[in-house]
């Protein structure tokens, strides 16, 4: 494809929905709009939908059991084995006794 083909289908009309023919740019700014878009996606589920998850019922009895009886639950963040091991034993033994 000669650089001449590859500009004008980057800036080829394109069916809209309604039928009609406009011209979407595909030039950085539309990269760095995506771009801004994702972080602005990232950050609503990290503020918003992740706290919002954390309220419902059975999970929201088990991290207050959890953050009342204070268990370090990094293990269960983390990968690491005894930490895990560790932290599954306490909230185990907090939710039977």
């Amino acid at each position: 494809m000669s650089e001449l083909q590859a500009r004008a289908s980057a800036l080829a009309p394109r069916r809209a929905r309604d039928g009609s023919q406009e011209v979407l740019p595909r030039g950085p700014l539309r990269r760095w709009g995506g771009f801004f878009l994702c972080i602005l996606l990232v950050c609503a589920f990290v503020f918003l939908v992740a706290p919002a998850i954390q309220r419902l019922g059975a999970i929201e009895a088990v991290h207050a059991n959890t953050r009342d009886h204070g268990i370090d639950a990094t293990g269960l963040i983390y990968s690491e084995t005894k930490e895990f091991s560790d932290a599954d034993g306490y909230i185990r033994d907090a939710m039977k006794y």
